[in-house]
């Protein structure tokens, strides 16, 4: 049904529902035991690039090009808050143990959120944007040949 569109799924931890977002500016909520769409939520301005379930929990972290991520609740399918600090698009979003989302963008920074504190950890990187790997971040430069690449585990 979405075709090329969809740039970014994820699943919930005990699998009842599916995130799927991309071009539309939409994230489109499944109930993966019906297969039924529970919702469209909108709020991004641009290409979502990057979904992600907090462990143990039905909140959504969401990147964007627009440069925000958000946090949603997808129990009450509700927008909670919006997380602004990149200065270009949002390339990737992950979610980590408790409160706490990672996103990475084209300004060439990997943010750690925390959520409760309403504060964020902002490590720069060389000259590139960044890319996650499951369980791994890296960076590396496509637009040069400065040849460097960069790796946290």
């Amino acid at each position: 049904k979405f075709g090329p569109s969809v740039m970014t799924t994820a699943v919930s931890d005990d699998g009842n529902l599916i995130a799927m977002a991309g071009q539309a500016s939409k994230i489109h909520v499944y109930d993966s035991r019906a297969g039924k769409l529970l919702d469209d939520l909108s709020g991004h301005k641009g290409l979502i690039s990057g979904v992600a379930f907090r462990r143990n929990s039905h909140e959504l972290f969401s990147g964007c090009f627009d440069r925000t991520g958000k946090v949603w609740n997808l129990d009450e399918m509700a927008y909670v808050e919006s997380l602004f600090g990149h200065y270009s698009e949002i390339t990737s979003m992950d979610a980590m143990h408790g409160e706490r989302a990672l996103s990475c963008g084209m300004d060439r920074t990997v943010r750690l959120w925390k959520i409760p504190e309403e504060t964020q950890l902002v490590f720069r990187g060389h000259h590139a944007a960044y890319v996650f790997l499951p369980g791994n971040c890296i960076s590396g430069h496509a637009q040069s040949a400065c040849s460097a690449l960069s790796l946290w585990s």
